[in-house]
């Protein structure tokens, strides 16, 4: 075997001969599917032989290697590579070369749980689209690209990052936006207007049933499933200054998506996160461009903390959510990294508690500046190889290097791994706008409808300062309780009228796709791309509310105070899914444990507790919109009535009070400005 594959590798393990591939493919194929089979009957630790396992990576020409804010790039000369073992010196074989010809190019290799399985997109050409292909490597066989099938019309797009479900089906991230272009009749951008964002997708292992579950107005990226079964990726999250990769989770059905971890975090990008097996996530961090997807390692315990200065209940303060598990701590801004910079890390699963990582060491150069005319270093074009990282030991050994040109990139470990927890879609009850049911079958999850969104309170609950009075105007100010606002305070009539509480409204908006032949210039100077008020409700006084919005797009929400005044926007677009109630102890709140306006403390004041309605806990908009579901309602205005102090009844409301808040109308009706007629309706897009 050894003699017969010889005349494709070289001495560093490269291919050397390429015209040779389907001379040779047949004999190393067997081995894999021995190793395969191996794998697949014996654990996860199977293919794991005096320290090497079996792996795949592709080989990319180093131009196509992009930035996080880049959702699909190409260079032609990407192929799929396996190699028996992880060593400098084993047999390797090229799994695409006889589609690609040399044309197309490869990335985002995915082994199956068995691992008898490659799932990875390829694009054969530079007149062809990304699609999902998967290799069997015990039949040897390629099956691709498999097509997304929606029902109704299905855009065509480009279809990346694809990662098996534990039911059989694929996750993705696409540009096609099959809901959204359904609806709009194009495309989201990313908010640099460059290119259709990419979005996760959801679609059976033969393409059929295929929906989008994420609605974001950039590119959501490199979808990994968690043990739990929630889909774990790397969120473009811009929305006006706000412009950073995150790291979030959804459920398949694209019910219950929030952040994970990295909102609030050192570094700006959190790019390619992927589960460990002890429960914590291994991530590269870096800038958002000029790095080419190369940081630092970082390994995060989202178990203990929500960010890297946020512990969770019970944990000891002072300590820090993340850290660089590598000997030498890297760079993760810009600039030169003087010890290299690392990509794409894929952990094992086979109790060695090593690494797979694509590792570049430092590649200074000089440049001139065209200005000063001076010279100086810059950090120049990687040369990614393949390593394998000992988390015990923190060594770093080489198993394939990169040709000049080439970067070695997205190893992963051919072995059986845990299969995740799989979670069922919900049965949501999917409403029209009258609020007429639409289907309750789990494959309609995703047609037109509404969800709630219910937040607890809008001031801050986490003590970190982020809606407290530093974002309020001279003659505003929030009572404080500690770290915290002191919502028994706010809450209670007797003790605090109207005019204490600075938020007084909610404005709910969602992103309109910027159309074709507009861009963002064409609205002014902003940081912000196209919004369309949708209407607005009141913030009760313990800060909660409770509304209903639409299904399946980006939702941006806004606290305004009586001025009409917006401030702390929610730098995430929200979504919900129709039929579903999104609740939120608070805006910033610890994602672990209790919202501060719940128990005891939302009990303090009686009529958070109306008899027969309200439950112990219950938010003031949750007892509100119990009594009267017009409440969930937005209103085209923004328009505040006093129902919570009552003056006759001397046992809730202390003496001194004598009078109801006055009422506080803001009304769109007052401008002199006509309202542009929008697909036959009069709702002005602002």
């Amino acid at each position: 075997l050894q003699w017969q594959l010889g005349n494709t590798t070289g001495e560093d393990g490269h291919m050397q001969n390429k015209k040779n591939f389907p001379r040779t493919l047949g004999t190393s194929a067997l081995l894999f599917s021995l190793l395969a089979i191996l794998a697949a009957c014996s654990g996860s630790d199977s293919s794991t032989v005096n320290g090497d396992v079996s792996i795949a990576y592709v080989m990319r020409p180093t131009g196509s290697l992009g930035n996080p804010t880049d959702a699909a790039t190409f260079t032609a000369g990407g192929d799929l590579y396996m190699r028996e073992k992880s060593s400098p010196s084993a047999s390797t074989i090229n799994v695409t070369g006889s589609v690609t010809q040399g044309q197309g190019d490869v990335s985002d290799p995915e082994v199956s749980y068995d691992g008898t399985k490659l799932l990875f997109s390829m694009s054969r050409s530079a007149a062809d689209s990304w699609g999902i292909w998967e290799y069997d490597i015990a039949r040897k066989s390629l099956r691709g690209p498999i097509a997304c099938v929606a029902s109704g019309t299905t855009p065509v797009g480009d279809d990346l990052d694809p990662a098996y479900l534990p039911d059989g089906r694929i996750v993705f991230s696409s540009n096609r936006q099959v809901k959204s272009q359904q609806a709009n009749g194009f495309a989201y951008l990313d908010e640099y207007e460059r290119e259709p964002a990419a979005v996760l997708h959801v679609m059976n292992s033969d393409g059929t049933n295929c929906r989008q579950i994420s609605y974001n107005q950039s590119h959501d990226r490199n979808p990994t499933v968690l043990q739990s079964g929630e889909i774990m990726y790397s969120r473009w999250d811009h929305i006006g200054e706000r412009n950073q990769f995150s790291i979030f989770t959804t459920n398949p059905d694209g019910t219950g998506l929030f952040v994970m971890y990295g909102a609030h975090s050192l570094g700006i990008s959190y790019l390619h996160p992927r589960e460990m097996p002890n429960g914590q996530i291994l991530s590269t961090l870096m800038p958002l461009s000029g790095t080419r997807e190369g940081g630092a390692l970082m390994q995060i315990d989202t178990k203990n903390y929500s960010e890297n200065n946020e512990p969770a209940p019970g944990v000891a303060s002072g300590g820090s959510g993340q850290r660089q598990p590598t000997t030498q701590q890297i760079n993760f801004g810009m600039g030169i990294s003087q010890y290299g910079r690392y990509s794409t890390p894929y952990p094992l699963w086979d109790g060695t508690n090593r690494v797979l990582v694509s590792w570049t060491p430092s590649q200074p150069r000089p440049a001139t500046n065209p200005l000063t005319g001076t010279t100086a270093d810059v950090e120049g074009m990687p040369v990614y190889g393949v390593y394998m990282l000992s988390l015990d030991d923190k060594t770093l050994r080489p198993v394939v290097t990169a040709p000049v040109g080439y970067s070695v990139l997205d190893p992963v470990a051919i072995q059986s791994r845990p299969r995740p927890n799989p979670i069922p879609d919900k049965v949501l009850n999917a409403t029209d706008a009258s609020g007429a049911l639409l289907s309750t079958k789990p494959s309609q999850i995703g047609t037109t409808g509404v969800g709630i969104l219910n937040v607890k309170s809008v001031y801050d609950t986490d003590g970190l300062g982020r809606m407290g009075n530093e974002v309020l105007v001279t003659g505003e100010a929030i009572p404080m309780l500690g770290s915290v606002p002191d919502i028994g305070r706010l809450k209670n009539p007797a003790l605090s009228v109207a005019a204490d509480r600075p938020a007084r409204f909610v404005r709910i908006t969602k992103a309109v796709p910027t159309q074709p032949g507009i861009s963002m210039e064409a609205i002014g100077e902003t940081e912000f791309e196209m919004q369309q008020i949708l209407g607005y409700t009141e913030i009760e006084p313990d800060g909660s509310f409770k509304i209903e919005v639409p299904a399946d797009v980006p939702i941006a929400i806004t606290v305004v105070d009586k001025d009409g005044r917006g401030f702390t926007p929610h730098t995430s677009w929200i979504q919900v899914r129709p039929g579903e109630t999104r609740t939120c102890n608070g805006c910033h709140s610890p994602r672990r444990g209790e919202a501060i306006n719940s128990g005891t403390l939302a009990s303090l004041h009686p009529n958070t507790l109306m008899p027969g309605v309200a439950n112990s806990g219950d938010s003031m908009a949750e007892t509100r919109t119990g009594i009267d579901s017009t409440q969930l309602q937005l209103k085209p205005h923004m328009s505040f009535t006093d129902v919570w102090t009552n003056l006759l009844a001397p046992a809730v409301v202390t003496a001194g009070r004598t009078t109801l808040d006055p009422a506080l109308t803001i009304n769109y009706s007052g401008l002199t400005t006509a309202v542009p007629a929008i697909a036959g309706a009069d709702r002005g897009v602002i």
